[in-house]
């Protein structure tokens, strides 16, 4: 469904129809550990400026938060109209959410506690 590099290049997130997160190294093709915490399709995924957390959204669920160095879940942000786009705003405070039916949301990111 989506995909998204990280900012140096280093990491590539994949969304899924059946759950889990994919990580890929895309210097060399190989698949890593996958994020495993949703449980129905993942629509959206985006790497947040500080380069270790990654956000991902399921349409009519929420939002969750990783922390890509443990690889853990770190925070999930239930928000019922939830659609099938996010992506952080420049500086990595916010997060732009699409909702379902259409319309455009704007949620402060939320802290991660590792």
């Amino acid at each position: 469904k989506d995909v998204a590099f990280s900012r140096d290049s280093r990491l590539l997130a994949t969304a899924s129809v059946d759950g889990p997160i994919k990580l890929w190294n895309p210097a060399t093709g190989s698949e890593l550990a996958p994020l495993r915490g949703h449980q129905t399709q993942v629509d959206s995924v985006a790497f947040a400026p500080d380069g270790v957390t990654l956000a991902s959204i399921e349409e009519n669920q929420g939002v969750r938060l990783w922390h890509l160095p443990t690889r853990r879940e770190v925070a999930v942000v239930p928000v019922a109209d939830a659609g099938s786009w996010l992506g952080f705003v420049p500086g990595g405070q916010s997060l732009a959410l699409r909702l379902f039916g259409g319309g455009l949301r704007l949620l402060p990111a939320p802290r991660e506690e590792v």
